[in-house]
């Protein structure tokens, strides 16, 4: 092969793909299937890792909440020296029927 005056050597098999290397250019099917399944495998064991991590810190940060909740409680109760704030169900209204005088704390009716 000559180019502007040079020759141009080859060494041999330089260009010449053989058959079984032909063959084997790219992934089969097989191949490319096995590294999906590996990398699906691989991707749930980090999924279940990650899950777990987040139930924790999500219990944690609970339990840091209670805590909170807590120290300000027993601060308030110490500051202002009384007991714990309690739940009191809201008292019935006593009836009254005709015009007699109407019990303390009671509402003025209005006519």
């Amino acid at each position: 092969m000559r180019n502007r005056g040079f020759i141009l050597l080859r060494p041999a098999g330089f260009g010449v793909i053989s058959p079984a290397r032909r063959r084997r250019a790219g992934f089969t099917l097989v191949e490319m299937l096995v590294v999906i399944i590996i990398i699906a495998i691989l991707a749930g064991m980090t999924l279940v890792g990650v899950n777990a991590a987040m139930r924790s810190s999500k219990i944690s940060g609970t339990q840091t909440m209670l805590d909170q909740i807590k120290v300000s409680m027993t601060k308030d109760e110490l500051t202002n020296a009384q007991n714990f704030a309690r739940y009191e169900p809201p008292r019935p209204r006593p009836t009254t029927t005709g015009s007699g005088p109407r019990p303390a704390g009671s509402p003025p009716s209005i006519r």
